[in-house]
């Protein structure tokens, strides 16, 4: 995720994603249903005029969401110039799981560096469990002790 303040270069003009954002004509978002549960999310998915390698591209991803559409988040992606949008935003939407499940880790085993002990507290990301699943001492269940 980046914040509003981010400069990005759309369609040659470098400018803020908030900037980018207000000038949007309505027909680029898109209502995708993103995941297992069905959850429908409104998306819009900009390529990027910005350098890069052969074959590759980057893209501005910006999910709405709230009452009236205002809660606005921005996604930076890079990737193979034929990705298509729907895999994009897959992607986008499993990695802002993992950093959410990040962030209740981190809240649970407290701030300052992540030490050996600590990652026991944290349920392993192919696993469908709650970080809080696993505690000191204890393996994760269905796991096998390294």
């Amino acid at each position: 995720m980046v914040p509003n303040t981010h400069a990005v270069r759309y369609q040659d003009r470098r400018q803020t994603v908030a900037k980018l954002v207000e000038r949007l004509p309505d027909d680029v978002w898109e209502t995708v249903t993103i995941g297992p549960s069905g959850d429908q999310q409104v998306w819009a998915c900009l390529p990027l005029s910005e350098s890069c390698a052969p074959g590759m591209r980057r893209w501005l991803l910006i999910r709405r969401s709230g009452d009236d559409g205002d809660d606005l988040r921005f996604f930076l992606a890079y990737g193979a110039e034929d990705t298509s949008e729907v895999e994009l935003l897959r992607v986008c939407g499993v990695r802002w799981q993992i950093e959410e499940c990040f962030a209740q880790a981190k809240g649970e085993v407290g701030p300052g560096p992540v030490r050996g002990a600590d990652l026991g507290r944290v349920a392993s990301l192919r696993d469908p469990l709650p970080a809080r699943a696993c505690r000191p001492g204890r393996d994760a269940p269905g796991r096998q002790p390294a």
